[in-house]
């Protein structure tokens, strides 16, 4: 069931007049009430309106409008410190992280100084072992010069080595002679002359050819 409003309903204007009516009374109230009060305009000697001032309705609707504009202005202007200070805090970000990744260079720096530094004492404490090589090694060199020249001497007696395996094999039938046969001095008295006829040469007989003389080689001892 619909209801209709108030006032369409009978005696709706009674009740209007009635509102009328008592509107005085709550204002009177309302004046009484101010005229007690110690804080009311009256005693404190101000006007309750001002001759300068007049109420205009139109001046809420600019009001508000101001409001709005001001309203407007202001989260314009947020925004933009909004985005100014994103972008300030991702510089600084970014500077923070160059900052960093450079002190962890200068770090990698120092610790490699350090370690350098450490070497170089070790260095030091062993400069006393390090002169004993440096004679070490100068002993050595002598050494190596030497080698070398001994290595030319046997390069040069390698075919005297040679020459005296061939004698060797040569004489080793005289050997197995002096050693397996009995002693004999006639024998041994040939085998000295013979050893004293080496070496012979060859020369020509210088004398003439004559029809009786033979063309042979005549072997002289050489005296």
């Amino acid at each position: 069931m619909v209801l209709p409003p108030p006032w369409l309903l009978p005696g709706s204007a009674k009740r209007s007049d009635l509102s009328d009516q008592k509107r005085p009374r709550r204002l009177g109230n309302l004046v009484e009430v101010a005229s007690q009060t110690p804080t009311s305009f009256r005693s404190l000697d101000i006007p309750a309106t001002s001759p300068d001032i007049r109420f205009d309705p139109g001046d809420d609707v600019v009001q508000q409008d101001d409001l709005r504009v001001v309203d407007v202005t202001v989260l314009i202007e947020k925004s933009r410190w909004r985005v100014v200070t994103r972008d300030a805090f991702r510089a600084l970000e970014n500077e923070i992280l160059r900052d960093r990744s450079s002190a962890e260079r200068h770090a990698e720096v120092a610790y490699r100084c350090a370690d350098a530094l450490n070497d170089l004492k070790h260095v030091v404490r062993r400069l006393p072992h390090l002169e004993d090589y440096r004679a070490l090694s100068e002993r050595l060199l002598a050494v190596k010069q030497a080698n070398v020249s001994l290595h030319a001497t046997v390069e040069r007696l390698a075919p005297l080595e040679m020459n005296v395996v061939a004698l060797c094999a040569q004489n080793q039938p005289l050997d197995q002679l002096l050693v397996d046969g009995p002693w004999d001095p006639l024998r041994c008295q040939r085998f000295r002359v013979q050893l004293r006829r080496i070496p012979v040469r060859l020369e020509q007989a210088h004398v003439k050819h004559r029809s009786s003389e033979h063309p042979f080689w005549k072997v002289q001892r050489i005296r």
